[in-house]
């Protein structure tokens, strides 16, 4: 792990991590500020290297880590462009080389059947036939429709062509029977089933906070996470959409878009932290139907209060830093007496709550 993590600050320029830890304290400011630049133009500088020695994934990893910083960096979205350009070029090498492959091979078919001799048939003379004068016979003549019944719906009789009537020589003594050509049968050919080529995928590893949530895939639910479900196989073509849903309705809808287009998060790790949803909160009186002014306030925040009237409805808003349950204290003042209640609420639900006036 040590021989890694230096590997790691090497590629990106803060091998010195003493030196780097004096000048970050010297001034955080300024240290902060120029890192970003330091970051791009070191990893940038690490890539080619492993390019050189045919190690593209890292070299990919490298560039990937100054895109989710910097997603417009010219230098690093020009690399790409070359890679990919390779990457093409190679690709109609190979189709050009089977190509030539074919048509080498059709060409050498070609030669050599014409080259090929033509197969010696022995043939024999069959002694001439003396003439045979055949008679002419007139064609007989179709038969004349005939009307229909009166009872019987109209109906045509089919005539039937004419046939012709060719006369058959007489067979003679000595002169040889003629065969009949055989046509040959085209052999039946099978379809084959098309081979699909496997779809390329990325894996990603999920660290929602909290932890109870659905992942969904393009609308479609995937798995619950827990410690045996953290990965999810993305098809590496065009944009997907990865959603992370509380069941419990306690936050909202997180979604991330992945793809090969949208830069890659470092290290292929998803880490979100959902935002949590409002609690709701309807306050009346006990006893109900009592003049009183009431005002809600979060114990934990100096944020003041929100005023409300018995049947209203309000929201408790909940902070990225929030527990996903809290306390608020109500009051409620009927003019000559103070009533203060704390209840606890969690995001996203929906609770009604009765204050029981002169309580206290």
């Amino acid at each position: 792990m040590f021989d890694d993590l230096t590997a790691y600050l090497a590629d990106a320029g803060l091998a010195d991590v003493r030196a780097e830890l004096r000048t970050f304290f010297a001034d955080p400011d300024a240290y902060d500020a120029a890192l970003p630049k330091r970051l791009a133009e070191a990893l940038t500088a690490a890539a080619p290297r492993h390019l050189a020695a045919r190690r593209s994934a890292k070299a990919l990893e490298l560039w990937n880590r100054v895109l989710a910083f910097d997603p417009e960096n010219a230098v690093v979205n020009a690399a790409l462009r070359r890679l990919e350009g390779r990457a093409r070029l190679k690709h109609a090498a190979a189709g050009l080389a089977i190509a030539a492959v074919l048509a080498g091979g059709g060409w050498f078919t070609v030669r050599q059947l014409r080259h090929r001799s033509p197969p010696k048939v022995a043939t024999t003379t069959a002694p001439a036939a003396p003439p045979v004068t055949v008679a002419p016979v007139p064609a007989p003549t179709p038969p004349a429709l005939q009307p229909p019944a009166a009872d019987s719906p109209a109906r045509a009789e089919p005539v039937s062509a004419p046939r012709a009537i060719t006369a058959a020589p007489a067979a003679k003594r000595g002169t040889r029977p003629v065969r009949t050509a055989r046509v040959a049968t085209p052999p039946i050919v099978t379809p084959q089933p098309e081979v699909v080529a496997p779809v390329a995928t990325r894996t990603f590893t999920l660290g929602p906070t909290p932890q109870n949530v659905d992942v969904y895939l393009d609308g479609v639910r995937q798995f619950s996470y827990d410690i045996d479900h953290t990965k999810i196989a993305v098809p590496w073509a065009g944009v997907h959409t990865i959603e992370l849903r509380s069941p419990g309705g306690c936050c909202f809808v997180e979604r991330i878009e992945v793809g090969p287009e949208r830069p890659m998060p470092p290290d292929s790790i998803i880490a979100r932290k959902l935002k949590w949803r409002p609690a709701r909160l309807m306050l009346t009186t006990d006893p109900p139907g009592v003049a009183a002014r009431l005002m809600v306030r979060d114990v934990n925040r100096d944020s003041g209060a929100t005023a409300a009237r018995p049947g209203d409805e309000i929201d408790i808003p909940f902070a990225a830093d929030d527990d996903a349950s809290k306390e608020i204290e109500i009051s409620a003042t009927t003019g000559d007496a103070l009533t203060t209640e704390r209840v606890r609420v969690r995001a996203g639900q929906r609770l009604k709550h009765a204050v029981k006036l002169g309580a206290n």
